[in-house]
């Protein structure tokens, strides 16, 4: 009737009787119990130790606390707990075992418990139910900057950093003794006097009669997570505010079609385009990058569309303009840091434009079929180099040149070119002016959207590096069309 194992087995590893508990047990009957080697049972890994234990016995030491695995009937495996007491002038071995399977699974998951909460990144306090401390693990040390021995013995108080009014803790208290688990947000101090934002969860811990003994305290450190909350939702603020200093619509001007699209590689963008009206009356269309881009880029490329717009109510010559903006930017810019700008005047009276380049990527103007008519280089340096790289701080103007019938005048950031495959392969200026002639025949609307799905293709999920710009203008081939400015 034992629940425990009985045997008796002999020295050549044979069982010479079992109790019904091994049947129980492991689902054997007491036939193939007993006609098999004991050994044959043993979980393979076990074998060593067993044979090891069974010559002790078999040298008349006794065993005791021994634990080995027996196969079930169904390949499962038992642990089992063996005392063993050979008699003295036999080979009889006199044994009984106790099943601990549920025992040490229960240990290994009390182990493994204990292995997480010494190793988890998240603070754990218990305390008892009078709020007494008796357990940190070491991420409060590392958290709080106190060491056990410190908290040990003492409350919460420790950490509590004055941000919260005491009707605040009374009712976390009163909440945790009717058995509530407590979460929230709460402001902690720090040994230091450094103030951190915890997320908090507090358990009361019941014995087997329900009565609250303890309480778990698990608090994860969200500050930074926080921090970076803060500046997400302020980036995205900047990053609404500089979509609106883009061009809403593009502007109206008889026989010419425009369209523009940009693609910052992040929140920010630091390319720039621009439709605005000189002082004589010209219209004005420019493109610029910020080397890099980012917040920085983003702020430097804000002041110059404030100092481009404030220069084109006093000058008319894009090249005087580039030149005069040189100077405000480049004391404003720091070392290595400098702007890339093309400024075309076009007149809206002769369509006749005129550009200025400073260190930009050169703009192209094509004829209906696709091909280069004039490539508008660079006339001058990248604006805010310092005084020994631009000595001169000249942006030349170039001379005139007309927009003719069906004439696509094409203006970009070094983006597009840059832009690459999944293996690497740029997309070239190439492959750029080929797309835009292939459509040279659609709206500028319809390039532009030709160009970027093109990009967007080419890359096929790969991430962008660099800011992406394009501003297209279309002298139309028959009636005056408007067009359209988009930021995509």
């Amino acid at each position: 009737m034992s629940v425990d194992l009985l045997s008796i087995a002999d020295t050549d590893g044979y069982f010479r009787r079992v109790n019904r508990a091994f049947e129980r047990t492991l689902g054997w009957t007491r036939d193939e119990l007993l006609r098999r080697p004991f050994l044959d049972f043993v979980h393979p890994d076990d074998l060593e130790a067993t044979l090891t234990e069974l010559r002790q016995l078999a040298a008349g030491t006794p065993s005791r606390a021994f634990e080995n695995r027996y196969r079930c009937v169904d390949g499962t495996y038992r642990r089992l707990l063996w005392t063993a007491v050979p008699e003295s002038g036999s080979n009889l071995l006199y044994a009984v075992a106790h099943d601990v399977t549920e025992k040490s699974r229960r240990e290994a998951r009390t182990r493994q418990l204990a292995n997480a909460v010494e190793q988890t990144a998240d603070t754990v306090i218990i305390t008892n139910r009078a709020g007494v401390i008796e357990y940190v693990n070491p991420a409060f040390e590392y958290t709080t900057g106190y060491t056990a021995e410190e908290a040990l013995g003492q409350t919460p108080r420790l950490l509590k950093s004055g941000q919260h009014p005491p009707e605040f803790y009374r009712d976390v208290w009163t909440r945790l003794l009717a058995g509530e688990v407590v979460r929230g947000v709460l402001i902690n101090r720090k040994k230091g006097g450094e103030q951190y934002c915890a997320e908090q969860t507090i358990t009361p811990m019941r014995d087997a009669r329900g009565t609250i003994t303890s309480f778990v305290s698990v608090v994860k450190d969200i500050t930074e997570l926080r921090r970076r909350e803060e500046q997400d939702i302020e980036l995205r603020l900047a990053a609404s505010i500089q979509q609106r200093l883009y061009p809403a619509v593009p502007p109206i001007v008889s026989g010419l079609d425009f369209a523009a699209a940009t693609a910052p590689a992040g929140a920010m963008n630091g390319d720039y385009f621009d439709f605005f009206t000189l002082r004589d009356g010209a219209l004005a269309i420019a493109i610029g990058d910020v080397s890099g881009h980012g917040l920085g880029q983003a702020l430097i490329m804000a002041q110059t569309r404030a100092y481009l717009r404030s220069m084109a109510r006093v000058h008319a010559d894009v090249g005087v303009i580039l030149t005069e903006l040189d100077k405000l930017l480049a004391p404003d810019l720091e070392p290595g840091r400098f702007i890339s700008l093309l400024l075309v005047r076009l007149d809206p009276k002769t369509l006749v434009l005129q550009y200025a380049n400073a260190g930009h990527e050169p703009g192209c103007l094509l004829d209906p079929a696709g091909a280069i008519k004039m490539v508008l280089e660079s006339t001058g340096p990248p604006l805010g180099l310092p005084g020994e790289a631009n000595p001169s701080r000249v942006v030349a103007a170039s001379s005139p040149v007309p927009l003719e019938r069906g004439d696509v005048l094409v203006l970009l950031t070094d983006g597009i070119a840059e832009a690459e495959s999944p293996s690497g392969v740029p997309f070239g200026w190439e492959h750029a002016l080929g797309v835009i002639g292939a459509h040279g025949q659609a709206t500028a609307e319809g390039i532009v959207q030709a160009l970027s799905s093109a990009i967007r293709s080419f890359q096929d999920g790969t991430a962008q590096r660099d800011d992406v710009t394009m501003v297209v203008c279309k002298r139309e081939m028959t009636t005056p069309a408007g067009g359209s400015s988009r930021s995509a």
